[in-house]
Parts: structure tokens; C-alpha cells; sequence
């Protein structure tokens, strides 16, 4: 009787288990946002809260070198989350009048 079973070594065994352990540590769900994009929509929608509204101007200097499809990504999830975006030039044109109330 021959042995069907083979003798692996430990350095074997423990290079077949990687990509099992790095596959359990992995805690970012499949097709989610990666951690860095988040924090920046959490931070636009901090801002977007302390100000009342969110400028385009805003969200250029919080994704400062972002790719296209982040941007994408960006402006859908602050779509979903109900955040309006305003152009900085009607901003710039409410102010005057809001001044004059005072």
C-alpha cells in the first residue's frame, strides 16, 4: 500500500495559509468606498452642515488630486445623502443681500 497522502512542511503549510489570513483580516466590504474617500465625504458633509451648503470650491480643496471616478463616486454619495452642492458665484451673490437685513 502506497501513502496517497504527502508530507507537506511547516514553511509549506504557512504560505497556503496567507492568502487565507489576509482574506479574513481584509475588513473594507466588497464594493465599498475606500477608507480614505470616506473620511473626505464624511468631512464634506461636516462641512456642508457647519456652512449650510456645499460649494464646488469646497470639494475641490477636500479632493485635492482626486481621479475622476473618485469624484464620481464623491458626488454620488453626496447626492444620496441629500447634500446639495451650489456653483461659489451664487453664494457670492446671496451675501450682499443677506448683509443689507442686518
Amino acid at each position: 500500500m502506497s501513502k496517497s497522502k504527502v508530507n507537506k512542511s511547516q514553511p509549506d503549510i504557512a504560505r497556503e495559509q496567507e492568502p487565507l489570513a489576509a482574506a479574513k483580516n481584509d475588513s473594507t466590504p466588497p464594493n465599498s468606498v475606500p477608507r480614505t474617500l470616506q473620511d473626505k465625504v464624511k468631512e464634506l458633509v461636516r462641512l456642508s452642515r457647519e456652512q449650510g451648503r456645499l460649494t464646488y470650491n469646497d470639494i475641490d480643496e477636500v479632493l485635492d488630486g482626486a481621479a475622476p471616478e473618485e469624484m464620481d463616486e464623491v458626488f454620488a454619495k453626496l447626492h444620496a445623502l441629500d447634500v446639495e452642492v451650489v456653483d461659489q458665484a451664487d453664494v457670492d451673490r446671496v451675501k450682499p443681500a443677506d448683509a443689507d437685513e442686518d
